[in-house]
């Protein structure tokens, strides 16, 4: 059976109106912020539409009156934890042993390379250790020749300077090897050519998390491509943004938590200027051991602890809230219909918000029963 529909026409704006399952439906076209709802009485009493009016906070209240600020954000990693993980000797990438999001240990390897380069460096360190033994030997018998007489000072001088070269030139082949990834232990079991290895071995240099993979198996890299991005999640910040109302409200050190975190954090910073296109400014929470339940790249909401009252808001029932496309809005009651009002949340509790001044005291908002005007919020004017 078909339900019964109304298109109902004010000025330039058409909504369609139906009755579904004994629910009001209003269908409403782009710029509903702008438009202006006309119901009957029999329709909003179809709907069970009811309303409330806003109100400023009483003397001596002081909870949820701006002392809890909730704001929403994306974390993100401290600079000073971040590391970028780059190949030391050019070659081809013969595995990834990682994955993007996976926690590692220091030393953990991550990837392997066969580098050419470093078999040559190998070689290289090796026939230099060669030549500064032969070099050694050689110095301690013209020591031993000159303490005899048998051999002049100038003799002895030569072969002194002869090994001082030869021992520099093994330390640096050593070095070489070591910024090509290679450790001290494996450069110390280098005996002979049987030792030699082409493969290097890229590891992590402290405990955290694979943020980013920038390198493929097969693919060919040069010494200081980049191949792994990690992070240490022991620390994690909160990036949000706050309107220049809601900035006379925080100061720093003032106590953050996040929605589904047992660790506090506290605010650490708050941008001195303003985006120009949001006309919000920047503020940063730093949360630390809260990598079990917050995670990079994630958008997170907010609750800070604001210090003293704001009395520039007024409270609203918690589900007279329609929040799309990262606002908050609310239908309010005129005398010639309803009509959609974005509001600034300053804080918001179980049964009640508060909003900013921009509402004012006495505005009567629609609350329940009001599936017509939830419909045609949920897409804040897009047409269905």
């Amino acid at each position: 059976m078909s339900q019964p529909r109304t298109y109902l026409r004010i000025g330039t704006l058409t909504l369609l109106i139906s009755l579904m399952n004994g629910s009001l439906l209003v269908t409403v076209p782009a710029r509903a912020e702008e438009a202006l709802i006309k119901l009957t009485a029999t329709q909003l009493k179809t709907a069970g539409i009811t309303v409330a009016t806003a109100r400023a906070p009483t003397t001596g209240e002081t909870a949820g009156t701006g002392n809890t600020l909730r704001l929403t954000g994306r974390v993100a990693v401290p600079n000073r934890g971040v590391e970028m993980v780059s190949a030391t000797a050019a070659g081809q990438v013969q595995a990834i042993l990682v994955n993007v999001g996976e926690t590692v240990r220091r030393g953990t390897v991550l990837a392997r390379i066969y580098s050419p380069d470093l078999l040559s460096l190998q070689r290289e360190y090796l026939q230099a250790r060669s030549a500064a033994e032969l070099s050694s030997q050689k110095f301690k018998r013209d020591e031993s020749l000159f303490q005899d007489g048998i051999i002049a000072e100038s003799r002895r001088e030569e072969t002194r300077v002869a090994n001082a070269q030869a021992q520099t030139g093994v330390q640096e082949q050593r070095h070489l090897l070591k910024l090509s990834g290679m450790s001290d232990a494996a450069i110390s079991q280098l005996n002979d050519a049987s030792d030699l290895n082409p493969v290097q071995t890229v590891s992590a240099s402290f405990n955290s998390v694979v943020l980013e993979q920038s390198a493929t198996p097969g693919a060919r890299v040069e010494p200081g491509a980049s191949l792994f991005k990690l992070g240490n999640t022991q620390t994690l910040w909160v990036e949000l943004q706050a309107t220049q109302a809601q900035l006379g409200q925080l100061s720093i050190g003032n106590s953050v938590s996040a929605t589904g975190c047992t660790q506090q954090g506290k605010l650490i910073a708050i941008s001195p200027q303003v985006s120009r296109d949001s006309q919000t400014a920047l503020v940063r929470a730093e949360f630390s051991g809260a990598g079990n339940c917050l995670r990079p790249n994630q958008f997170a909401e907010v609750d800070i602890q604001t210090k003293g009252v704001n009395r520039n808001v007024v409270s609203v029932p918690a589900k007279a809230l329609l929040r799309s496309g990262g606002k908050d809005y609310v239908f309010v009651q005129t005398t010639a219909g309803f009509r959609l009002q974005e509001v600034s949340v300053q804080s918001r509790q179980t049964d009640q918000a508060w909003v900013s001044n921009s509402l004012p005291a006495g505005t009567v908002v629609a609350v329940s029963g009001v599936a017509a005007l939830r419909g045609a919020a949920s897409g804040l004017g897009s047409e269905e």
